[in-house]
């Protein structure tokens, strides 16, 4: 059954004064389905560990064998499927592998040529996973999981150290059998001078002939990073004016504050880049209430620059002094004509501002034009650009915004300029099937815009 209702959870957001900079991002997907609030029921999902059916799994047998336990694709090709333990919000079911020993807390299956590919295992993470673990519990869960794959394989994995190639540090245990390869990666980190548990995933994929130098690769992963010619050959063009940008790979952030890790992780993806939402969490550090602090995002991409060979550049940034008090005055002067209560630049959140007078205050002049070019140059390029915004103002897809309002980050795709008066932006949000191409007025866009990111490979 699929969800009748979509409600955004945010919470209004703080900006600190003193060194004014992004603030939380926190969107958060929450599904209440026509249906009433279950027990967790155990399921088992050992089908998706054994060898001898795997690899002949079609889309349509893994509709047939996981529709009940609200198998969800995340495209509409029927690429890219996940199995959750918390599919709405008031369901919850037990996922299990390893005869039982061995909690799931979500699955991601990857098809190609119409033929399962890859498989992701989420065994536990910060975000979603209930209940944490101090260094020593953690070891010894990681040991309980490695002797029970053991079973499962039929083969005795080898500790493989540290994998330093992606966003955060982990260490693997990797199984080479004749009919598949598997990578259990685990991570940790000192956090105040305390260890934090960070996530514990297992990654599925065909034989390999040799030892794996890097963790099992996911369906995304193309041998290396892409170049920064090939990307161009992503951007469609249709009949209706509409410019996008095809084949950047959909997660679905569930119901915790992951948007901006999330929409980070796609766009690695789709440079085919092997880095998922929880590596970025981890150095980001990312809650799944709070989401992920502006300040501290910006920081990961700076950092990781070098590591993944990718370059890093703020295009758009309203949370700057300068910015918030030329904003503030033009707004200010907008609202007195109505005679409304002027707002303090310090402490200027667009949530608090009527949408009407922002739009008219954004959506002329220099800094709308820019916000228009580069949305177009880089979309070009068959680069999606990371977009921070303000939710819950201006409607969206030609309909009223469902959101209250909040920080939000979401991937710009596309645009539309056919008719010059009325442009269009596409954008993408990190949320499953469904959101892969939407759209709204560009100068609502802007208007709810509070900062725009670029990430591309360094690599022509």
């Amino acid at each position: 059954m699929q969800p009748t209702v979509l409600k955004i959870t945010l919470s209004a957001l703080a900006l600190s004064l003193l060194s004014p900079a992004l603030p939380s991002l926190r969107a958060q997907e929450q599904f209440y389905g026509a249906m009433p609030a279950t027990a967790s029921k155990s399921i088992p999902l050992d089908a998706l560990t054994d060898p001898e059916i795997l690899w002949s799994t079609t889309p349509a047998t893994a509709e047939t064998q996981f529709g009940k336990v609200f198998m969800k694709w995340l495209s509409a090709s029927k690429d890219r499927a996940n199995i959750r333990r918390r599919p709405f919000s008031n369901v919850s079911q037990d996922l299990k592998i390893g005869d039982g020993k061995v909690d799931v807390e979500e699955v991601t299956l990857e098809f190609a040529d119409s033929k399962l590919a890859r498989l992701a295992f989420s065994l536990w993470n910060r975000g979603d996973s209930s209940g944490s673990f101090d260094a020593k519990s953690f070891k010894a869960r990681i040991a309980e999981i490695s002797a029970t794959l053991n079973d499962v394989f039929k083969f005795k994995g080898v500790e493989a150290g540290v994998d330093r190639t992606g966003a955060a540090r982990y260490e693997r245990t990797q199984w080479l059998t004749p009919k598949l390869s598997a990578s259990l990666e685990y991570s940790g980190a000192k956090v105040d001078g305390e260890f934090r548990a960070e996530f514990i995933r297992l990654r599925i994929g065909p034989p390999v002939k040799k030892a794996m130098v890097g963790a099992v690769p996911s369906a995304s992963d193309k041998g290396g990073i892409i170049g920064r010619a090939d990307l161009v050959k992503n951007v469609e063009h249709a009949d209706s004016g509409d410019t996008w940008i095809r084949n950047v790979p959909m997660v679905d952030q569930g119901m915790k504050g992951y948007c901006a890790v999330s929409s980070c992780q796609r766009v690695f993806n789709y440079f085919g880049l092997n880095v998922d939402e929880h590596e970025m969490a981890q150095v980001a550090q990312s809650s799944a209430d709070g989401g992920t602090s502006g300040r501290k995002l910006m920081e990961s991409l700076d950092q990781l620059e070098g590591r993944l060979k990718v370059r890093f550049k703020k295009l758009y940034d309203l949370y700057t002094n300068k910015a918030l008090q030329d904003l503030a005055s033009d707004y200010n002067r907008a609202a007195r004509k109505r005679s409304a209560k002027p707002l303090d630049w310090t402490s200027l959140q667009l949530e608090r501002m009527d949408p009407a007078d922002l739009k008219s205050v954004r959506s002329k002049g220099a800094e709308y034009s820019k916000f228009q070019r580069m949305v177009k140059d880089n979309v070009d390029k068959g680069i999606p650009l990371l977009w921070s915004l303000t939710l819950g103002l201006y409607p969206e897809n030609g309909k009223p915004a469902m959101q209250s309002g909040g920080g939000h980050m979401r991937l710009v795709i596309g645009y539309n300029l056919k008719d010059p008066a009325n442009p269009v932006l596409i954008f993408s949000d990190s949320w499953g099937g469904g959101h892969e191409k939407k759209s709204m007025s560009m100068a609502d866009a802007f208007a709810a815009t509070t900062a725009l990111i670029v990430l591309e490979p360094q690599q022509r």
